[in-house]
């Protein structure tokens, strides 16, 4: 098996219409701190959505604090909806939903296998990209690889700090 990758993205967290549903940005195709760039279009869900967790800081020992309901591709981003237990199931989880939801908690970090990759050919290039890549887990974390993941309200102006 190929080495798992962790890439951290900001992302871009939206509200939606359900109760303890909160959209996220998981993966842009921005270069990030790394030099890097992950390709929304290279990405495999079929594993990943047989057990949809979301962790915290890429804790395989916890319990997850979320499930992702639907997860799509959007202009060279990877959008992730993300349902959080209610408060009374699970209050580590509850904690880190209000977190989000109140702009302390902004990025997130996506586990994957590297399938396919390209190096850069010039030093503007990324010095990596990835082209395929199957994704394991995404977790929510304090600090960020990529930049430009970020929660989507509070840059649509849905909700505000």
């Amino acid at each position: 098996m190929a080495d798992m990758i962790k890439k951290i993205f900001n992302s871009e967290i939206k509200t939606t219409d359900t109760e303890r549903v909160l959209e996220f940005c998981i993966t842009t195709e921005t270069k990030d701190r790394d030099g890097e760039v992950v390709k929304a279009e290279g990405g495999i869900f079929d594993n990943y959505t047989k057990n949809p967790v979301v962790l915290w800081a890429h804790d395989y020992q916890s319990l997850p604090v979320g499930k992702t309901t639907s997860l799509r591709r959007d202009n060279g981003k990877t959008i992730a909806s993300v349902e959080f237990p209610k408060k009374d199931e699970y209050e580590y989880a509850d904690i880190v939903y209000k977190l989000c939801k109140g702009g302390y908690l902004n990025t997130v970090s996506i586990g994957f296998i590297p399938l396919e990759a390209e190096n850069g050919k010039t030093a503007k290039d990324a010095s990596r990209t990835y082209t395929k890549w199957e994704l394991l887990e995404f977790s929510i974390v304090p600090v960020p690889s990529n930049p430009d993941a970020l929660v989507s309200a509070r840059n649509a102006g849905v909700i505000s700090l």
